[in-house]
């Protein structure tokens, strides 16, 4: 019986951390109106069998939203590592981002929410995302 698949995350850093506050935000106004583009990227890294990096870009969607406190991107770039059943391919893709994904995202929440602590609009959270309606961001 093969062992499981695992997956190990070596390091993570943040390429991008912009938050800049929006003079026009009425704080009286709509609290939830911030809309998000959000990206990923899985690629594997030559010669490390087994090691990838997952990039993941959440920002905000400054001409959909309304009443936006901040505009802001924030890139989080993991190595990770696949331990146990090697995969190889769609479904190494597949595995890290069903298991990568979310930690990136709450490292990219947690990360925004100290910055923007005490910035004036207070603390913002990121909400979840639907990650089927998600699409690729071309930049990183």
């Amino acid at each position: 019986m093969s062992e499981p698949s695992t997956l190990l995350i070596e390091e993570i850093f943040y390429p991008t951390q912009e938050v800049r506050s929006q003079n026009n935000h009425a704080v009286q106004g709509e609290r939830a109106g911030t809309l998000l583009k959000f990206g990923r990227q899985v690629q594997k890294l030559e010669n490390q069998p087994g090691k990838y990096a997952l990039a993941v870009s959440v920002g905000s969607d400054d001409e959909k939203s309304r009443n936006p406190p901040y505009h802001f991107v924030i890139e989080a770039y993991a190595i990770v590592t696949i331990g146990g059943t090697p995969l190889e391919g769609e479904a190494a893709e597949k595995f890290i981002l069903t298991n990568g994904l979310p930690l990136l995202m709450g490292a990219i929440r947690e990360r925004l929410a100290d910055i923007t602590a005490r910035a004036p609009w207070g603390r913002f959270l990121v909400n979840a995302l639907p990650l089927q309606e998600t699409v690729q961001i071309t930049t990183m």
